[in-house]
C-alpha cells in the first residue's frame, strides 16, 4: 500500500511540490490565528445560561450538532488508460529510477523498496523503530515526485476546497497542504494505534493519499477524538473528487486496494488511527 502524507495547515498559498503512494500532508490555516484541532471540531460552542426551561431543548441541540460534526473526509480521483502516472525516486546514493502506476505487480515495486528505509515513528521526545508497534518503509520527501503531477494535485483537483467545506464548515477558508512522506506497506506491515504530532503550530490535520497500487488488508482506521486507543503513542513524526463524503460517528475503515482510482482521506490531528496489518501486495 503506497500512501503519500501530508501536513494540512492554514495559509496564504498552496504547496503542490508534494506526493507518497501513501502521501501524508499536514494541513494548515491561511489568514486566522491557528485553532487547536478542537476547536475545529467544536468552533464556537457557547451555551447561554437558561431563563426557562423552554431553552433546555435548544442549547442540547446545538452541543449535539457540533459534537456530530465529521472527523474526516474521503474521496477519489478516478483512473483510466488515458491518465498514467509515473513515480519517480531516488535511492540512497542519489540513483533514480521510477515505478509506472497503476500498478498490480509485486515485482516492479521491488527497486522502490530498496530504496526506502524502515519507517520509525515518535514516542514522548524519542523517534524510534519498534517492529512490535510499526511496520513499514518510507521515503522523505525530497526524494520521490509523481508525474504529471497534477493530476494528484490536491488544489487543482478540489480536495483542499473539499476539506475546507466539509471538514471546517467553511468554504472561503484558504489551507495549505504540505508533503511530508511516502510510507509504503507490504505483507504483514501494520502501525498500532496512535495520535500524530502536529509539525507546527497552525497544522490541524492530516491528508492521506492512496496511490494505485493492488492491495488487500491494510486498512487505514480513523476514529473520532473522543474514542480512546489503549497505549497510544504519537507519530513522529473541484470537480475531479468524485464520492468525497465527511464522516461523524466513531471511527471509520478505509477499503482501498483497487487500482481504478486515487484515493484520499483527510482527517483532524487528535484523531486517534491505526493501519491495519496487508494481506496482500503493497
Amino acid at each position: 500500500m503506497f500512501v503519500l502524507v501530508s501536513a494540512v495547515t492554514f495559509g496564504s498559498q498552496i504547496r503542490t511540490s508534494w506526493l507518497q503512494i501513501r502521501c501524508k500532508i499536514s494541513i494548515h490555516r491561511a489568514t486566522e490565528p491557528p485553532p487547536s484541532p478542537l476547536s475545529s471540531l467544536f468552533p464556537a460552542i457557547r451555551i447561554p445560561s437558561m431563563k426557562t426551561p423552554g431553552d433546555l431543548p435548544d442549547e442540547l441541540r446545538v452541543a449535539l450538532q457540533a459534537i456530530r460534526r465529521p472527523f474526516c473526509n474521503v474521496g477519489s480521483i478516478p483512473l483510466d488508460d488515458n491518465t498514467p502516472l509515473t513515480l519517480f525516486f531516488l535511492d540512497e546514493e542519489g540513483k533514480s529510477n521510477h515505478l509506472p502506476l497503476p500498478c498490480n505487480s509485486a515485482q516492479d515495486v521491488q527497486p522502490l523498496l530498496e530504496a526506502c528505509k524502515k519507517a520509525p515513528f515518535g514516542r514522548g521526545s524519542e523517534t524510534i523503530l519498534d517492529p512490535a508497534y510499526r511496520r513499514a518503509l518510507m521515503l522523505p520527501s525530497h526524494r520521490f515526485s509523481v508525474s504529471p503531477s497534477t493530476t494528484i494535485d490536491p488544489y487543482l483537483c478540489g480536495i483542499l476546497d473539499n476539506i475546507s467545506h466539509h471538514l471546517l464548515n467553511r468554504s472561503n477558508r484558504r489551507i495549505i497542504a504540505t508533503l511530508d512522506k511516502l510510507n509504503v506497506y507490504g505483507p504483514g506491515d501494520f502501525f498500532k494505534g496512535h495520535v500524530d504530532t502536529p509539525r507546527s503550530s497552525d497544522m490541524f490535520g492530516t491528508l492521506v493519499i492512496n496511490l494505485p497500487v493492488s492491495h488487500e488488508g491494510g486498512e487505514l482506521v480513523i476514529f473520532s477524538s473522543n474514542a480512546k486507543l489503549p497505549r497510544a503513542a504519537s507519530d513522529s513524526t473541484s470537480t475531479q473528487v468524485e464520492g468525497a463524503e465527511p464522516h461523524t460517528g466513531d471511527k471509520y475503515s478505509t477499503k482501498w486496494g483497487k487500482i481504478d482510482s486515487i484515493d484520499w482521506i483527510a482527517f483532524f490531528s487528535d484523531c486517534p488511527h491505526e493501519v491495519l496489518p496487508v494481506q496482500k501486495g503493497y
